[in-house]
C-alpha cells in the first residue's frame, strides 16, 4: 500500500532516533504535534484538528497584528 503524503506534515526521526510528526504548512510558521503511534483515522482526526488551530492561532496573530513574522510572503 502507497503512503499517503499530507500536505504540511514533517517526519523526521530526532536526535534520539525516535520519529517525530509536526504538522507546519509554511516553513517560518510554529509547528504543531502529531501523534506517531496512532491509527489512520485516529491520524487524520489529529491532522484536522492541528490544521484547525494553525489556521485559528494565524488569524489571532493577524488581529494582533504579528502576523508578518508567520507569513508565508515574507513581506
Amino acid at each position: 500500500m502507497a503512503r499517503r503524503v499530507l500536505k504540511g506534515v514533517e517526519r523526521f526521526l530526532d536526535r534520539h532516533g525516535k520519529p517525530r510528526i509536526y504538522y507546519r504548512p509554511n516553513k517560518r510558521g510554529p509547528r504543531v504535534v502529531l501523534p506517531t503511534n496512532a491509527s489512520w483515522d485516529e491520524f487524520l482526526i489529529a491532522y484536522e484538528a492541528a490544521r484547525v488551530a494553525y489556521a485559528g492561532m494565524l488569524m489571532a496573530l493577524h488581529g494582533a497584528g504579528l502576523n508578518q513574522e508567520f507569513s508565508s510572503h515574507g513581506k
